[in-house]
């Protein structure tokens, strides 16, 4: 797949997504010094179609409407679920890049968390910090929960559309909670 038809690809799966329940935001386009300071850093160099797809859309977050499916407050409690409200492909460093939707900033995180210093975070769950896929130095594609990296058969854009079938799922659940809720208290 030419880094073209990834990039395409990325975008065809988010046709499903209701623009009324979800909003999408982006960072600007990397430099080139940001890029090679990445790969130098961590020694991990990004897929060149990962690498395409953000220099034309860096760090892409794909998140629900916060009127629909309102942002956990301080001491909550719920499902693991009702936590993750948002899906993120992280980026690399750019003027408006916020540090959780930061590349380097996930990858620090596992190397302190969990010493695990030969995968580079490439997408995560919203409110799931224990949850990222990722790549190894050889190129696999991985799946890292609580610090232990596991080899995926499928492919980067498979996960994707994957996980964007969840959050879409897990919005509708959302809703039906929420509005189940709002019925109790009157």
């Amino acid at each position: 797949m030419s880094p073209d038809q990834f990039h395409d690809r990325m975008w065809e799966i988010l046709q499903d997504i209701n623009k009324n329940e979800f909003h999408a935001v982006a960072a600007k386009p990397p430099t080139d010094k940001a890029i090679a300071n990445l790969a130098t850093s961590t020694g991990i160099a990004l897929p060149k179609d990962f690498l395409a797809f953000s220099q034309k859309t860096n760090a892409l977050c794909i998140m629900a409407r916060e009127e629909l499916w309102p942002e956990a407050k301080l001491f909550d409690v719920g499902p693991a679920w009702t936590f993750h409200r948002g899906l993120v492909i992280l980026g690399i460093e750019a003027e408006d890049l916020p540090e959780w939707a930061n590349i380097q900033n996930a990858y620090e995180s596992l190397v302190e968390l969990y010493e695990l210093t030969d995968v580079l975070p490439l997408l995560k769950i919203m409110g799931d910090g224990n949850h990222y896929w990722g790549v190894k130095q050889d190129g696999t594609f991985v799946e890292v929960f609580d610090g232990e990296a596991t080899t995926l058969e499928c492919s980067f854009i498979d996960t994707y559309a994957t996980e964007i079938k969840e959050l879409i799922q897990r919005q509708k659940d959302m809703c039906e909670l929420i509005t189940k809720r709002n019925k109790k208290q009157h």
